[in-house]
């Protein structure tokens, strides 16, 4: 998101985006035509510049909190303003790179957001196979165990390490 033209086609066009885990790029030159986009595409990353009229790269990253979109943001200025750096760190900014910079920075940043992405998106998917199975697990322990479906956290967790230590040795006990 640039509200220079020029800018915002020549890095959608000049950096090889793909080097950097990128599949696709989509350029909108305010903030309200990044908020259309954000609202008809599901955006992973968003690399904005911060001073653009009518509304600001900050005030857009608020917008998408607010909405609950899950978008790492990227903030890209020429203006190298402390106070700017401050508020895209409290609204959680994956990176603040200050222009000129050059494309292999940029892509550096990228890339370096890429893969925290792809290491959050698998810790949720660890968590998620984890509840399923615990779930899975508690129905087979109540059954084997005559358990009570009421018992606290603590106590699932017990129980579940009791039933992995039983099985352990089993060649069907999964992650």
């Amino acid at each position: 998101v640039n509200d220079i033209t020029i800018e915002a086609d020549t890095m959608a066009k000049d950096i090889p985006w793909k080097d950097y885990g990128i599949d696709e790029v989509f350029t909108a030159y305010s903030a309200g035509g990044a908020r259309k986009i954000i609202g008809h595409t599901p955006i992973d990353i968003l690399l904005s510049d911060i001073e653009m009229p009518e509304e600001d790269g900050l005030s857009l990253i608020h917008w998408i909190q607010d909405a609950h979109y899950d978008i790492d943001c990227v903030l890209l200025t020429c203006h190298a303003d402390f106070a700017y750096a401050r508020e895209g760190l409290s609204l959680d900014c994956q990176d603040y790179i200050p222009l000129p910079a050059k494309y292999e920075e940029i892509g550096a940043s990228i890339a370096k957001v890429c893969r925290r992405r792809q290491e959050k998106l698998a810790s949720l998917r660890l968590q998620d196979y984890g509840r399923s199975w615990l779930m899975n697990q508690t129905g087979h322990m109540d059954q084997d165990t005559e358990t009570s479906t009421h018992d606290s956290p603590q106590e699932l967790v017990e129980k579940s390490k009791a039933y992995i230590l039983d099985h352990i040795s089993d060649c069907e006990l999964s992650v």
